[in-house]
């Protein structure tokens, strides 16, 4: 199980969690846990790929939009587009989910 550290008062397993407290805690964890063991740091990082990930994916779908097609036709060029607005740079990971989900290959030099 996946060690945390309570940043704020928090109420989990049917009960309040004080600040500061440490807690053994197996599901999605959220912006009041900070991790304490690599198992809670892994976990921390599988939560935060999805919302990066969905949030390029958002911003590519508005971009679509904004030229007056379909959000659903993403290009390689709204990539390259969006993907000068992000400071910094989503990570390679993210952008290859976000182009897996938006059906768009993109070359060497997005990827």
């Amino acid at each position: 199980m996946a060690k945390y550290e309570v940043t704020q008062l928090s109420f989990m397993d049917n009960r309040l969690v004080q600040p500061g407290e440490h807690i053994d805690f197996d599901g999605e964890p959220g912006p009041n846990l900070k991790p304490i063991d690599k198992a809670a740091k892994k976990a921390v990082e599988d939560a935060v790929l999805p919302t990066a990930v969905a949030t390029l994916v958002g911003t590519l779908r508005m971009h679509a939009t904004s030229r007056g097609v379909s959000p659903d036709e993403v290009t390689e060029v709204d990539f390259d587009e969006v993907l000068k607005t992000f400071d910094p740079k989503p990570a390679a990971d993210v952008i290859a989910a976000a182009a897996a989900q938006v059906n768009v290959t993109l070359s060497q030099s997005l990827a």
